[in-house]
């Protein structure tokens, strides 16, 4: 296992505990090639997170249970 698969699963972990913790996902995710990592043109997944008055970003390298959770969801996405 590499080094952005860890990064990967990590922060899907993260997403999922903000998601427990009573954030929601506002649509649409966002699509787009990380920063970091343009040169391999890796994509992530840009999820905006809403709770009451608050908004937050949490960028989640694409994988497989990544992928698999937002196509179970339904959420739209819009690539950038």
């Amino acid at each position: 296992m590499d080094e952005q698969e860890n990064s990967a699963d990590a922060r899907f972990r993260r997403l999922q505990e903000y998601l427990a913790d009573g954030w929601e996902i506002d649509p649409p995710i966002f699509v787009r090639p990380v920063w970091h990592s343009l040169h391999r043109s890796q994509d992530a997944y840009h999820f905006i997170l809403r709770r009451q008055d608050a908004l937050h970003l949490l960028v989640v390298p694409r994988a497989f249970d990544v992928d698999a959770f937002v196509k179970d969801k339904r959420y739209p996405l819009s690539h950038l």
